[in-house]
């Protein structure tokens, strides 16, 4: 999901500023869920391919899945629910 969401990007259209599939757009926020999470879960670092090319190394400490990641998509998921809830389109 953390890789899908940063593909993602190539159906976010700067021009109209918005997404062309709302899945793509949920994988996304998906993924900065898990960056905002802190403590060094989800990291993605510039680096060079091996032909030299540009590249992004994605990295996820699976130690702390079930700790980090459950805690921050938890509270996330909270917040959804709140905004959906009281109708807060904006927010949500």
């Amino acid at each position: 999901m953390v890789r899908a969401g940063l593909l993602g990007l190539e159906f976010y259209s700067p021009e109209t500023s918005s997404w062309k599939q709302a899945h793509m757009n949920a994988r996304f926020v998906i993924l900065q869920v898990l960056l905002e999470a802190g403590d060094d879960f989800v990291s993605i670092q510039p680096r060079d391919n091996e032909d030299g090319q540009p590249d992004l190394l994605i990295s996820m400490d699976r130690e702390k899945i079930e700790t980090v990641g459950k805690d921050a998509i938890a509270n996330f998921l909270m917040r959804l629910q709140l905004y959906k809830a009281t109708a807060d389109v904006e927010s949500g």
